[in-house]
């Protein structure tokens, strides 16, 4: 009897056992890690990648209209804090940064392969987003804190990217100047200044901040060092007219030290910019908390 009860058990934690891997691996599949893995072994063949290049991300997406899903991904070198990845990877060192970050584009159809090589750099946690409004569709590539941002349009049979096309010299953002009030240092006066960049409107009026957590406070934080470098961007529509803007962010506190308990920022400026036959134009911008 007793036999027959350890093997019932012993059957039941088996069962238990292979549900739960076959659960594990069904995640896996359907997670964006295991779906690059398959979309990419279903393009290798016709997408040949340099031995130094990784499979960042890719997704599938109707992107040139034509009802029939095409591979969109991204690839980039990777970068470890040596040389070395190999003798690194051993000791499970941590990725610094994907370099030459270039988008790929496979036509689902005609299986023809496209390129946008932008010599850019992205921090590990790097987003490929693909977004439509009524207007185009889009290739957005950015993460939270390089600063570097693709927003990419087929057009003419080719990848565009509408920054480029947009802005010809560095993309860059308002001059921050943070000012913490003498009395109450939750409160900061924020003056912005254009430096007379073509693309941004100047700015003459100061904004008035107040933190209600009066532990964002001169003690605490400090200004951004960035001055006037984006550091992160969102695409949406921000004035719900079903056209997508682009939104560049730039946080203007950071904390001085590590305490887990306060956020790592405070207050942001929001630069909106509309998208306009197929170029970025500026549109306005708001300093908030």
């Amino acid at each position: 009897m007793k036999k027959k009860i350890l093997l019932s058990i012993l059957v039941v934690v088996i069962l238990a056992i292979i549900a739960a891997v076959m659960l594990i691996k069904q995640h896996y599949e359907n997670s964006q890690e295991g779906l690059t893995k398959k979309y990419y072994s279903e393009v290798q063949d016709v997408l040949a990648l340099d031995q130094k290049r990784t499979v960042i991300c890719m997704k599938k997406y109707d992107f040139n209209g034509d009802q029939v899903e095409d591979y969109i991904g991204i690839t980039g070198v990777e970068k470890y804090h040596s040389d070395d990845k190999e003798i690194l990877k051993e000791f499970a060192s941590t990725l610094e940064l994907y370099q030459d970050v270039e988008i790929v584009y496979v036509d689902g159809q005609s299986k023809e392969i496209k390129k946008y090589i932008s010599d850019m750099s992205f921090y590990p946690e790097v987003k490929l987003e693909l977004k439509q409004d009524e207007k185009n569709r889009y290739i957005f590539v950015s993460d939270e804190n390089s600063g570097n941002v693709l927003l990419v349009i087929l057009k003419d049979n080719e990848l565009q990217n509408i920054v480029k096309n947009s802005i010809q010299s560095d993309f860059n953002g308002y001059t921050i100047n943070v000012e913490f009030d003498s009395e109450n240092t939750s409160k900061i006066k924020v003056k912005l200044d254009n430096y007379a960049r073509s693309y941004l409107q100047a700015m003459t009026e100061e904004k008035l901040l107040e933190f209600e957590d009066k532990n964002i406070n001169k003690d605490n934080y400090r200004a951004t060092y960035l001055a006037n470098k984006f550091c992160s961007f969102k695409l949406e529509d921000v004035d719900a007219d079903n056209i997508l803007d682009l939104v560049g962010v730039q946080n203007i506190l950071y904390l001085n030290d590590n305490n887990k308990k306060l956020s790592k920022t405070a207050g942001v400026v929001e630069t909106v910019f509309k998208i306009n036959d197929n170029k970025i134009e500026y549109n306005k911008v708001e300093v908030k908390i």
